[in-house]
């Protein structure tokens, strides 16, 4: 999935502020400013030992990040973001958003 940089999510609402609002409460903001702009993530947790070092973080978009909260890949039966796919058909966390899987 594309994501939005917060750059980019800044200069929308400055051009577009009836059409893409960004206000202080995700409820008062455009769901794309939520969901698309990437955010780091870090794949092991910090209070599970994880660091801030660049293995250890990835940009994520805010549902991938919100979902994935504070589990361990294992967990969710996911691989390292780093590792490259077995199976071309893996969606990330689509599944876990309550959709059914493409």
């Amino acid at each position: 999935m594309r994501l939005l940089s917060g750059g980019f999510v800044i200069a929308l609402r400055l051009r577009l502020p009836d059409a893409f609002p960004m206000g202080p409460r995700d409820d008062d903001r455009h769901w794309a400013g939520n969901v698309l702009r990437y955010t780091p993530d870090h794949v092991n947790a910090q209070h599970a030992g994880g660091h801030n070092t660049p293995e250890n973080l990835v940009a994520s978009c805010g549902a991938c990040q919100f979902q994935k909260g504070s589990c361990t890949l294992e967990e969710l039966g996911l691989l390292h973001p780093a590792e490259p796919t077995p199976d071309v058909t893996w969606s990330g966390l689509y599944g876990r958003l309550g959709r059914a899987e493409a």
